[in-house]
């Protein structure tokens, strides 16, 4: 959980905690309509 990696939209390194946070955050805004589509974070 705390190996960093970098975010696909916003180009900064984050750790997998910080980056489910954002995720989740970011798929809420979807959910309340304030962005159109969720961009998914794939892992390899």
């Amino acid at each position: 959980m705390d190996t960093l990696v970098t975010h696909p939209i916003f180009g900064y390194r984050v750790s997998y905690r910080r980056l489910l946070e954002v995720q989740a955050r970011l798929l809420a805004k979807v959910l309340e309509g304030e962005l159109d589509e969720y961009a998914v974070f794939v892992t390899r």
